[in-house]
């Protein structure tokens, strides 16, 4: 295995344990809540009449739909419990 895979790995594998990290924590979860709600996961990014409004919605959504697929089911849940 090349160097750069090995690294590359090594720093998905620190991501994900940062990420755990957080969750383990009461105001990691809080900061999640806000952060996926701020990113309007759960609500429609429709903008009538402005389509540059809707990209732009899309994209908040996008990132925050892609912070919940790096979640376990059990994190998601402890995010969703206040919710």
């Amino acid at each position: 295995m090349s160097d750069a895979r090995t690294l590359a790995k090594q720093e998905l594998r620190n991501e994900q344990d940062d990420l755990r990290e957080l969750m383990s924590l009461p105001s990691g979860q809080r900061f999640m809540r806000r952060f996926l709600e701020e990113a309007g996961v759960y609500r429609i990014s429709f903008a009538s009449g402005d389509p540059h409004a809707t990209a732009f919605n899309e994209g908040r959504r996008n990132l925050g739909l892609w912070l919940i697929s790096q979640l376990s089911p059990d994190e998601l849940a402890l995010v969703m419990k206040d919710k």
